[in-house]
């Protein structure tokens, strides 16, 4: 019958378990130490980036976020550096204010271009596509500007609720929720860059210019998509085998579009 082996237990003396215990309580305090020197020291602003923005300048958005170089990372305000930079002009459209680790700061300022001009009580504005008004302008103005003419129902000028980087407030509740959304879906358009008068009536009635070729009739905002697509494969067409004919699209309904010759260039 074989013997069992007896274990033997080595025990380590009270010296070696002391000498463990301060080793690891040592390693901690290291690597905490290491983590504070690196949180206190290393992530410093080195460098603020500015991107998208055009027409403001970068200095001024540098200016307006206040954020000096070498200051903790962790201590910068975003959302008080974007409200001043918002504040800064009505053409900034929004503004986001990105930690770049470890010593970043990325500011994006996204801009409104001044698509059209609209008459309002015998003064000019430039207006985006959404519809903020961007700058009062002189009528000798308008044609450097490259915008486009907008015509427009009723507008509500009461000083509350109309000015410099406020949007237009129309004065009857249908056209309120209307037109907004037809100025969209206008905007989304593949002829948006082209269109050289956007006119809306009294009942909301549309009218579009394209590159001063093609008038677009539109009647009310019903299916406004499907017969601005129409509009886009008509005038495809008519650029391709009827370069130098004007004229007008009817797109009454979202079944159809039919086209009138007004002229030759």
């Amino acid at each position: 019958m074989k013997q069992k082996k007896k274990l033997k237990i080595i025990r380590s003396s009270p010296g070696k378990i002391l000498r463990r215990k301060f080793l690891i309580v040592f390693l901690m305090t290291a690597t905490a130490i290491a983590i504070t020197f690196s949180f206190l020291f290393f992530f410093r602003v080195k460098t603020v980036s500015v991107f998208l923005n055009q027409k403001i300048l970068t200095e001024d958005i540098l200016a307006a976020a206040d954020i000096p170089l070498n200051r903790h990372i962790f201590s910068v305000n975003a959302k008080k550096a974007e409200s001043s930079i918002l504040s800064l002009s009505p053409y900034i459209r929004s503004v986001s204010v990105k930690r770049k680790f470890p010593s970043g700061i990325i500011i994006e300022s996204e801009e409104y271009t001044a698509d059209f001009y609209v008459c309002i009580e015998k003064k000019y504005y430039l207006v985006s596509d959404t519809l903020v008004i961007l700058e009062e302008i002189d009528s000798s103005e308008i044609s450097g500007t490259g915008a486009a003419e907008l015509r427009l129902p009723e507008v509500n000028t009461d000083s509350k609720k109309f000015g410099i980087g406020k949007k237009i407030v129309f004065t009857e509740k249908d056209d309120r929720d209307a037109i907004p959304l037809m100025m969209e879906t206008l905007s989304k358009s593949s002829l948006s860059d082209s269109f050289t008068g956007v006119f809306l009536d009294e009942e909301a009635n549309l009218t579009a210019i394209v590159n001063g070729q093609y008038t677009l009739k539109f009647g009310n905002k019903k299916e406004l998509k499907k017969k601005l697509r129409l509009c886009e494969e008509a005038i495809e067409y008519l650029s391709a085998n009827m370069t130098s004919v004007t004229g007008t699209l009817h797109a009454w309904t979202a079944e159809k579009v039919t086209f009138e010759i007004t002229g030759v260039t």
